[in-house]
């Protein structure tokens, strides 16, 4: 996840793994990664999460696939070659 300092980020998009591995640790059936675009604050100094784009769920038993479908999907997101879905299951 990008510094929120960081304003030349403005415009990608990201995902917090920290949070959806604290979600996926202790819930047992499964969890989603939330990818959002960052925007700009009011204060035109500082970033801030958008809305979700699309999210990715699976089970915590294959967390480091939906780690790694969430970033390909971000790389496609930036590259303007996602396919428009709303959601994505990892199995």
């Amino acid at each position: 996840m990008y510094n929120v300092k960081d304003i030349q980020f403005v415009g990608k998009h990201d995902y917090d793994k920290a949070s959806a591995e604290n979600f996926a640790s202790w819930n047992g059936k499964s969890f989603s990664v939330n990818i959002f675009k960052w925007e700009l604050k009011s204060n035109k100094k500082e970033m801030k999460m958008g809305k979700c784009v699309v999210r990715v769920s699976g089970s915590p038993i294959v967390k480091d696939k939906v780690f790694a479908e969430a970033e390909r999907i971000v790389n496609l997101l930036d590259e303007g070659q996602w396919d428009g879905r709303k959601s994505v299951t990892v199995k």
